[in-house]
């Protein structure tokens, strides 16, 4: 009967690190999705990256960036064309997804900061 409890108590403290282990391991598979083109798209940057940054990041990219995600470094923004997409890795997106990918955790909540109509290509990216 111990030996059930020490391994119950073993495997519940480990549980933790082995779902981050997972999400790290499975996340690169996100990017085999089919690419987002014609639409919106979720742009995942650098982690440390804010604001200012990815408005930056996507001025380069010249694509509207539409909102910002839930996370200060994801942002939305409207794809047109593959070379919309190559452009936006080029300026340091890591990932782009579906904004509904992962149910939705991408695009944040309805009061996140929103951008309507915006094209932001004439921003000096030299800010």
């Amino acid at each position: 009967m111990e030996r059930i409890v020490f391994m119950a108590r073993a495997f519940i403290s480990w549980l933790p690190a082995g779902l981050v282990l997972l999400t790290i391991l499975s996340t690169p598979f996100l990017s085999l999705a089919a690419p987002v083109v014609g639409g919106q798209g979720a742009v995942v940057y650098p982690m440390r990256w804010g604001h200012a940054d990815v408005v930056r990041a996507a001025a380069t990219a010249q694509t509207g960036l539409l909102r910002f995600g839930a996370l200060p470094n994801i942002a939305i923004v409207q794809i047109d064309s593959t070379d919309t997409l190559e452009a936006l890795k080029q300026s340091g997106a890591w990932l782009v997804l579906p904004p509904g990918a992962l149910g939705g955790c991408l695009v944040g909540r309805e009061d996140t900061f929103l951008i309507q109509d915006a094209n932001i290509s004439s921003v000096e990216t030299s800010l």
